[in-house]
């Protein structure tokens, strides 16, 4: 099971939104892929998407314990709460691949320091098994606050290994619509969203660099 974890102990930054939309575009793969999304958050944001879906969309499985996870799950999408704990360094260790979006707000940047700080005692990350990439979320192009955020996830090692910043996803109502929806960036029009869809591209070319068996 090839296992994607997206976190960042500060809150608001879009992990849910990243979550969900990576799994629908594993689940939009048919038959090559099966996705399930962990949504181990309270607020239960990743669930409420789901409920929204339609029976009619290619399916996602769904759990909020590893251990009900499908079975048959090829492709396990986990999104996880604020704050940081103990378990969710386990978790971050025992990944696969960890995405980390972060905002371009001076806050937000100090916090993922303190957080990528905190995965450098994560034997696995720092021996480089687990890939480690940051999306910077909510980002305007030609902006300082963004280009600061840019010079900031540029930079990024652990373990002597580079932290890759992947991708940039401006801040637009077509997420909003879509989650209301059920539906993922991708399967909305792309006469309506295609920037937005164009934005991702690179995310994805980096999970499934790490996932060439599925």
């Amino acid at each position: 099971m090839y296992t994607i974890t997206v976190m960042n102990p500060k809150g608001g930054c879009g992990k849910s939104t990243l979550a969900v939309n990576i799994a629908g575009m594993y689940a939009l793969q048919g038959s090559r892929s099966k996705a399930a999304l962990l949504d181990l958050d309270p607020q239960g944001s990743s669930r409420f998407w789901l409920q929204q879906r339609s029976p009619d969309r290619p399916p996602i499985g769904t759990a909020t314990r590893r251990s009900a996870v499908p079975a048959d799950t090829d492709v396990l999408v986990i999104d996880t709460p604020a704050g940081m704990s103990a378990r969710q360094l386990v978790l971050a260790d025992e990944t696969d691949v960890l995405v980390v979006p972060m905002l371009p707000s001076p806050i937000d940047v100090a916090a993922a320091r303190a957080f990528l700080d905190q995965l450098q005692g994560c034997k696995r990350i720092r021996s480089g098994r687990v890939r480690v990439g940051t999306v910077a979320n909510r980002a305007r192009e030609d902006t300082l606050a963004s280009a600061r955020l840019e010079d900031f996830l540029e930079g990024l090692q652990i373990g002597g290994h580079r932290v890759e910043m992947i991708t940039m996803l401006r801040p637009t109502h077509n997420y909003v619509y879509a989650v209301d929806r059920g539906l993922t960036i991708f399967e909305l029009s792309p006469s309506r969203c295609y920037y937005d869809q164009e934005q991702w591209q690179p995310l994805l070319s980096w999970l499934r660099r790490g996932n060439t068996g599925r």
